[in-house]
């Protein structure tokens, strides 16, 4: 057997790289973003829970033992990952929202005197 990868995942999701080119106007899409994929994660952790209460054909073999460590290590994930999202999403929300002002006109005042109008309310 190989020597087990000395690196961590890498962040490749599709998720990363589209919050990777999003900015202030984009706060809406990003909290839609994040709660499809908070639903994504509380349904596979649903199934995972499932599955761990599930009883196992050869109970006691070093198998079953691996195949708990296992469904456990997918419930860590994503635990983290949820975790990682409500910070994603609040750490967001908080930055912008300090760089972001409404002024009568209805439109969007920004740091740097920039304007643009509000995004559109879906």
């Amino acid at each position: 057997m190989a020597y087990p990868l000395a690196q961590p995942r890498a962040l490749r999701d599709e998720l990363f790289l589209r919050l990777a080119f999003c900015d202030e106007s984009s706060l809406e899409t990003i909290r839609r973003m994040i709660n499809r994929q908070r639903d994504a994660c509380v349904l596979q952790l649903q199934r995972i829970v499932k599955r761990k209460g599930e009883p196992v054909r050869a109970a006691g073999s070093a198998s079953t033992f691996m195949r708990a460590l296992l469904i456990e290590a997918a419930e860590f994930h994503l635990q983290a990952e949820l975790k990682w999202l409500s910070h994603v999403e609040r750490d967001v929300a908080a930055e912008w929202g300090k760089r972001q002002r409404r002024n009568p006109s209805g439109l969007l005042w920004r740091e740097g005197g920039r304007t643009a109008p509000p995004p559109p309310s879906a």
